[in-house]
């Protein structure tokens, strides 16, 4: 019976080990999605750098520090993407968005950057083919970037030229169908064009604070806190459900291009509904924690809600929630530090032209200077920070800033996998090329909501 001893022991551990004893790894079940050959930069302490991640419904499944563990996840139906050595972030979430504000601005006149009748008129038609006959073109803040371009660069004086003015005549053969209530940056003049003169009944009607011409006509001047202001206020005709969406939709778009996986956001509830619809029909592309106004906080809580809460079903949802309802942070865990946040504040004052790009806002940061270098050393310099402290006040304080950075904010198994994928690695550039950084892919769920096109290479001509 010895002799057959040594058999019987190799024969009973090759079958624990096809059974899978302690020590030895399965194979795990296959991925929904894997991303292989990346550049990934985690921000978790205990793995900062991998190769690839795996990903099985909206969470992370697997960090792999190389592609061949990463491969072990894939089955028949898993999406493999080779990112050819692309630079992969967690999250990045804006922490102040005044989202319905953006979409009015990118779907209304936005004249930020316009001072000459060119432009106005570029602008203006723009509009107007994107809306139905009838619809007003409200918006405007013209001049801004013309009267704000030096203070950017941090100089305390400055010799400050005329504002630039428009006239009606500069648009109306554009806009027979459209009338049209623009303001200047700092809304004290408004232009009105001949069709919202004419809804107001100010066509034939001289009242004070309507400017006139030469010619006795008006010239679409018109300057706030006037009878002729208060008229056309209550002349221009509200906004339609359908173009609100279209603003939602059209924002929705500009952050995803961007690489934003999440905004923090103050709304209206009107602004809410729109959000629950948008979800519903599986067009919300970012998660949004939103932060109503105090006043509304006692309401809420009367009808039920608190953090977390999705603001139509009640329940508790990582996509849409509220974040705390009153001014003490309602549902703030004790003893919490602080930490640096990043928000763009998009699309900001009047004099917020740059928007909301990560890459602008992390250069802004890393630098102290404008796109173009200005001023040399940056302003003021001893409040630069590093890439990584750039990164991660869009990550993980983020995440921690809506007492959510045990689920989301770093790229680590069990966590949501939300991604989002540069063509450059921002930690290697020189800080000038931050800028040039372009978003390849934004992840949002283990969902692919933005894949940059690149065209294919043209054709030698034979």
């Amino acid at each position: 019976m010895k002799k057959y001893g040594f058999a019987t022991f190799a024969c009973f551990t090759l079958i624990l080990t096809l059974l899978g004893s302690p020590g030895c790894a399965k194979t795990p079940a296959p991925a929904d999605l894997v991303l292989l050959n990346g550049d990934v930069y985690t921000v978790d302490p205990a793995l900062p750098a991998a190769r690839a991640l795996a990903i099985n419904g909206d969470k992370i499944t697997a960090v792999c520090t190389a592609d061949r563990q990463a491969r072990r996840y894939i089955g028949p139906k898993t999406r493999v993407f080779d990112l050819q050595g692309k630079f992969v972030l967690p999250c990045l979430i804006d922490a102040r968005v005044h989202f319905e504000a953006a979409g009015a601005l990118l779907c209304g006149a936005n004249l930020l950057n316009v001072a000459d009748e060119a432009g106005l008129r570029k602008e203006v038609q723009r509009v107007v083919d994107l809306l139905d006959d009838g619809e007003w073109i409200t918006g405007g803040l013209w001049g801004a970037s013309e009267q704000g371009a030096a203070g950017d660069a941090g100089q305390e004086a400055r010799e400050k030229k005329a504002p630039w003015r428009p006239s009606r005549r500069m648009i109306d053969d554009l806009t027979p169908n459209h009338p049209c209530f623009l303001s200047r940056f700092d809304r004290k003049e408004w232009l009105a064009n001949g069709a919202a003169l004419a809804e107001a009944g100010l066509d034939k009607q001289r009242l004070p604070g309507m400017e006139t011409g030469p010619d006795g006509q008006p010239t679409g001047i018109v300057f706030p806190g006037t009878p002729a202001f208060d008229k056309l206020e209550k002349a221009v005709k509200p906004k339609s459900e359908m173009r609100l969406l279209d603003e939602s939709r059209t924002a929705l778009q500009a952050l995803r291009e961007a690489g934003i996986t999440e905004i923090h956001v103050i709304e209206t509830p009107g602004q809410t509904k729109r959000f629950v619809e948008l979800e519903k029909n599986g067009e919300l592309t970012c998660r949004v924690w939103i932060r109503p106004d105090l006043s509304r906080g006692a309401e809420l809580k009367a009808q039920g809600f608190s953090i977390g809460l999705h603001p139509a079903t009640r329940q508790k949802s990582s996509m849409l929630r509220y974040g705390p309802l009153d001014a003490d942070g309602e549902g703030t865990r004790g003893g919490r530090e602080a930490r640096l946040s990043v928000g763009s504040d998009w699309p900001g004052t009047s004099g917020a032209v740059s928007g909301m790009r990560p890459t602008d806002l992390i250069y802004a940061a890393v630098t102290r200077t404008t796109p173009g270098g200005k001023p040399e050393g940056g302003w003021p310099p001893e409040q630069k920070i590093t890439v990584e402290d750039a990164i991660r006040a869009y990550t993980i304080n983020n995440a921690y800033a809506a007492f959510e950075d045990d689920i989301r904010g770093s790229l680590k198994a069990g966590k949501l996998a939300d991604i989002t994928v540069f063509d450059l690695n921002l930690l290697k550039i020189p800080a000038a090329d931050i800028l040039n950084a372009k978003v390849t892919h934004t992840i949002v769920g283990g969902k692919i909501v933005f894949r940059r096109r690149v065209p294919p290479p043209a054709r030698a001509s034979r």
